[in-house]
């Protein structure tokens, strides 16, 4: 009987081990060397996939979510790493060196809900998450994170190098507590439509709307064939707004429009808006320069 015990307590750790961790919140598609824990106040860890020569660590998940209690990526090749999240936990064993960019691409069809923070632990990083289905976010913030892209593009990689961002459809919808993006020093949002329903707090905010190519290096812009599916690349509620050091939006698919949330404020830079359809404004202020450039004719 003992030993049907000890075989059974075997056989449950394995299964454990290899269950998805808080299977509604992540799993990934096991085609990268990404694994998942969780800390002691079981908070969930990532510990990243190993990044290549160029400091890109990708990772792939059939399911992405980041819940209330917040998500950790570990980035630390250290034996332990403290963290804001969980407290001290375990460094990332499958790392030879820090990742400068941490890339998480949804690759299955599940829409991604981020409702509270991300925090890179060990070295500071880059983060983009790009899921094509769709990023719902409600709370969600980023802890030791230099850059922050969110994204409905197909990540395109050429030699191990991130080439460019390709949006092909998919929205981002922000609702309730908003979007705290003070932590990164620039944050990026690739979608086809935006929808705004509650607040965005960054410091430089840039926003691409539209089936776009965008280039990872030069974040120059290459627009496909525009599209009926929405009326509006950007649609803000009374509840909406933007308030940044610095903001630029650029809408690309010919004659949607762009209604911007009820007030657009840039503490201490500029706010340039191009749109290539009808903009509608409602409060703006800049500390610097505004410039708002319809190409609607």
């Amino acid at each position: 009987m003992k030993q049907i015990k000890q075989s059974l307590a075997v056989l449950l750790s394995y299964t454990l081990a290899f269950m998805p961790l808080h299977a509604a919140n992540l799993q990934t598609d096991g085609s990268t060397q990404t694994n998942l824990d969780k800390a002691r106040n079981d908070v969930p860890v990532v510990n990243i996939a190993n990044p290549n020569a160029i400091g890109l660590s990708h990772n792939k998940f059939k399911e992405y979510n980041v819940g209330k209690e917040g998500l950790i990526l570990n980035n630390s090749k250290d034996t332990t790493v403290n963290t804001q999240l969980g407290g001290y936990i375990f460094g990332n064993s499958n790392l030879t060196s820090n990742a400068k960019v941490i890339l998480n691409e949804v690759t299955s069809t599940s829409r991604s809900q981020l409702n509270g923070y991300t925090e890179v632990a060990g070295e500071r990083s880059d983060l983009i998450i790009a899921n094509p289905n769709g990023l719902s976010v409600n709370g969600a913030g980023f802890i030791n994170t230099s850059n922050v892209t969110l994204t409905t593009a197909k990540p395109i990689l050429n030699d191990g190098r991130l080439e460019s961002l390709n949006v092909l459809g998919g929205d981002i919808s922000i609702d309730g507590e908003g979007l705290d993006a003070m932590g990164p020093d620039s944050t990026y949002i690739y979608t086809h439509f935006l929808k705004l329903n509650a607040q965005i707090h960054a410091k430089n905010l840039e926003i691409k709307l539209g089936k776009n190519n965008i280039d990872s290096t030069t974040q120059q812009i290459t627009a496909s064939t525009n599209s009926n599916e929405v009326a509006l690349l950007l649609d803000a509620s009374a509840l909406g707004g933007m308030y940044v050091n610095r903001i630029s939006l650029v809408g690309t698919d010919k004659g949607l429009g762009v209604n911007l949330p009820p007030e657009v404020l840039a503490s201490t830079g500029d706010i340039s808006i191009t749109n290539d359809g009808n903009i509608i404004l409602n409060k703006i202020s800049a500390k610097q320069n505004i410039e708002v450039k319809s190409l609607n004719s």
